[in-house]
């Protein structure tokens, strides 16, 4: 149970090393050699509890997401934190979002910039090479988005189902990062703005922030939807992860997740 609690998330570098969460607040680091067939071995493992001053270790509650920075270094997800270290599993740094949950993985750019959904907001906070900024300055930003006062029947998510995925490449796309969000009334599908806002652009009428670049909703899921979206070019592919007949469990939750 304790490590279902980390999620499905994981990673592999260049080099072929594994990295994951397990037992809530910890991270292992293992490796076959690169041979076929051959069992992995944990080379190193950290409880970043135990990195973390008192106050920030107790915010942190479980580790779920995971993906490598531009710069190799990794950036993760927790309860109420995004945290960054080393490929030795040595901390760099962290930002904390007290009361916030985070149920999914991040997204990241070419510039460092870390996407993560919590329960209430929608976050990019960037890296600059040597520490986390959520600074305006720093081209980091927050949103709200729409949420549901009570889960709605079916979702397993609190807040956004979906780990963001990033929209728009090259110089001269437009750049959005996607989720869905958790509207009492069906789920939308919401483009936030990467970067800066263009300086015309007038908020669109029923979203949560100027961020929104728009919303619309997607119909096709009775909750929230868990699966991200697939990008291409200028598409987006959405899933229905919404389950046509009750599940065997209370909510659908796992018809709905799977």
């Amino acid at each position: 149970p304790s490590t279902m609690g980390s999620g499905a998330y994981a990673m592999i570098d260049k080099d072929g090393y594994h990295y994951t969460a397990f037992d809530q607040t910890k991270v292992a680091k293992s490796f076959d050699n690169n041979q076929l067939n051959t069992p992995m071995e944990v080379v190193a493992h950290t409880d970043i509890k135990e990195q973390l001053p008192t106050e920030a270790a107790e915010i942190l509650e479980r580790i779920l997401g995971i993906s490598m920075l531009y710069d190799g270094n990794i950036a993760f997800a927790a309860s109420g934190m995004v945290f960054v270290t080393d490929r030795n599993l040595k901390l760099l740094d962290y930002i904390t979002f007290p009361g916030e949950l985070v149920e999914n993985s991040i997204a990241l750019d070419s510039n460092n910039g870390i996407y993560m959904v919590t329960s209430k907001q929608m976050h990019k906070v960037v890296w600059t090479g040597e520490k986390l900024s959520h600074e305006e300055a720093d081209g980091a930003w927050s949103s709200d988005y729409d949420i549901a006062q009570e889960r709605v029947h079916g979702a397993i998510s609190y807040g956004s189902g979906t780990t963001p995925s990033l929209l728009g490449f090259g110089e001269s796309a437009d750049k959005f990062v996607l989720i869905a969000d958790h509207h009492p009334d069906g789920t939308n599908l919401v483009a936030f703005w990467r970067d800066e806002i263009p300086e015309d652009f007038e908020q669109k009428p029923g979203t949560q922030s100027r961020r929104i670049a728009d919303q619309v909703k997607i119909g096709v899921s009775k909750a929230t939807i868990e699966a991200s979206f697939l990008t291409y070019d200028d598409g987006v592919v959405v899933v229905n992860t919404s389950y046509p007949e009750p599940a065997w469990i209370s909510q659908d939750a796992i018809g709905n997740s799977m």
